[in-house]
């Protein structure tokens, strides 16, 4: 019980909501359901990138996300499959994101 009293210290100390953000747009992580705690992280991190000028609206990246999301889910993005996924383990993601996910490109810049 004591270490992960000092995990918990350490996690509230670290943590910020992009890192959230980061690992569910991540290739190996995006399949994966979310907790309602990172899901509101990851929209507080899309109302935070929305107030940067020249930036899609928060609605806009909240709305890509759904349709990125629905797509993995229903299998419409048919190289996102786990063996692929897999498989792509070695390329950056920004390679993963530019070559599966050009119709997410709010969710991608």
């Amino acid at each position: 019980m004591q270490l992960h009293a000092v995990f918990l210290k350490r996690w509230a100390a670290f943590h910020a909501p992009i890192m959230s953000a980061a690992f569910v747009m991540d290739k190996e992580f995006c399949r994966r359901d979310l907790s309602s705690e990172m899901r509101t992280e990851v929209y507080a991190v899309m109302r935070d990138f929305a107030t940067a000028p020249g930036s899609p609206s928060y609605n806009d990246m909240k709305a890509e996300y759904a349709v990125f999301r629905d797509a993995l889910g229903s299998q419409k993005v048919c190289l996102l499959s786990t063996c692929v996924v897999l498989a792509l383990v070695g390329f950056c993601a920004a390679v993963f994101w530019e070559a599966f996910c050009a119709f997410a490109p709010y969710l991608h810049s």
